[in-house]
């Protein structure tokens, strides 16, 4: 899977809700989220993330792979909007993280730290109608 394929994956999945979404071209500028999404009384960022898979020792650090400018780019309009989010697929694993915790594992995290700082997880498929409450009501 690619983060092309991660952006399918989440069109596809909202599909039916109140979930409008637009994929950003990187040509937008440096640091700019992949997807700009609005819903009822909302608006955001998703920033799509694919690791393939987790290291074999689970103590291991993993970082969340964020450019300085993505980074700079997500904590500094986080801080502002608190709508800003990034969906890592790492194995088998979805993550939603918002901007406070994107930011922390970008200094690396074992498996059970990602699942402890995470916003939310899901196993093998995102549970789509949970994703869309936590994009509404955070």
């Amino acid at each position: 899977m690619k983060e092309s394929d991660l952006w399918r994956y989440l069109r596809e999945g909202m599909k039916g809700k109140h979930f409008q979404a637009t994929r950003i071209e990187s040509s937008a500028g440096n640091g700019v989220p992949d997807v700009a999404f609005a819903i009822p009384t909302k608006h955001g960022w998703i920033e799509l993330k694919y690791i393939k898979e987790w290291p074999k020792r689970p103590t291991t650090l993993v970082k969340l792979p964020l450019r300085p400018e993505q980074k700079q780019w997500i904590e500094s309009r986080g801080k502002l909007a608190n709508n800003v989010w990034v969906i890592c697929r790492i194995g088998d694993t979805f993550f939603l993280l918002d901007h406070k915790e994107a930011i922390m594992l970008c200094e690396g995290g074992t498996v059970d730290a990602w699942d402890a700082l995470c916003t939310r997880s899901w196993y093998k498929r995102i549970d789509f109608d949970n994703l869309w409450e936590i994009l509404r009501w955070e």
